[in-house]
């Protein structure tokens, strides 16, 4: 199986959706009673350093069926279904704009390059290995 790296753009102290359609080891979607812990971990990998750690709560962030009505998930639709011939996502976790540090407007960082940073999610299963996903995002500056 391909691992799964999720990209995009985000501006910097800002909160940080990160959105999946998982599946377990049966390649069901999951749903709260198959997980026992979810593990975040957000680094900035230009500078080398570790954001922060994550538990989020299973009942706030799995969803026992896909979502389906909101628009932030535009990876696939009921038109446009994915290769798994679902749509929707079942998993959404939201990362604090307070994990970020707001950029100082110097000369310097203006034409410098975009920051890059990555949440690596960890699914612990009730039985079973453990699975992940990397997302990754540039971030813009954002000066006030």
């Amino acid at each position: 199986m391909k691992p799964a790296i999720i990209t995009g753009v985000v501006v910097t102290k800002s909160g940080v959706s990160l959105m999946a359609r998982c599946v377990g080891a049966t390649g069901s979607p999951i749903t709260q009673a198959t997980l026992s812990s979810i593990g975040v971990t957000v680094s900035d990998i230009t500078n080398v350093a570790n954001l922060g750690t994550f538990t989020p709560s299973i009942s706030a962030s799995v969803f026992n069926s896909l979502q389906q009505s909101d628009p932030r998930w535009t990876l696939d639709s009921a038109i446009a279904p994915g290769p798994d011939g679902l749509w929707g996502y079942n998993w959404l976790y939201t990362i604090p704009a307070t994990t970020f540090p707001l950029t100082t407007l110097t000369a310097a960082n203006i034409t410098a390059d975009p920051l890059n940073y990555q949440a690596d999610v960890v699914w612990t299963p009730v039985s079973g290995e453990q699975f992940r996903a990397v997302f990754r995002w540039q971030v813009i500056p954002a000066f006030g």
